[in-house]
Parts: structure tokens; C-alpha cells; sequence
């Protein structure tokens, strides 16, 4: 007997798309202080979308008081 082994799920390549490059370029022109990040979203093996996102940081005046 013969045991039928279920379809391997899809997976991504691992390639990262050019455009999402370029948008992270975005986030991190300017920045002095913070985060930069990108998000890949891979739904049924597939690339989705992607989201980029900036956070800046501003501390602040540990002398003061």
C-alpha cells in the first residue's frame, strides 16, 4: 500500500521586489535617529504586499531640572 503524501505548500523564492527597496530608501533618506522597517506579506506562497514604516526617536533633555 502506497501512502499519498500531501501537495508541499507554496513558498515564497526569497527574492525581494526592487520597489520595496526603493521604498525603504525613502524611509531612511533624512533620517538621524530612529527606526526604518519593511514588511514582506507572503499569502499562499506568494508575495501580497509590502509595508514600509519610519519611526523617528527624539529624546530629550536628561540636564534639564
Amino acid at each position: 500500500m502506497t501512502e499519498t503524501k500531501p501537495d508541499e505548500p507554496k513558498t515564497h523564492g526569497g527574492a525581494v521586489p526592487p520597489a520595496a527597496i526603493t521604498a525603504l530608501s525613502w524611509e531612511l533618506h533624512g533620517l538621524t535617529h530612529g527606526t526604518a522597517t519593511l514588511e514582506i506579506h507572503v499569502r499562499d506562497g506568494r508575495l501580497a504586499r509590502f509595508a514600509t514604516g519610519r519611526t523617528r526617536s527624539h529624546l530629550g533633555d536628561d540636564n534639564a531640572g
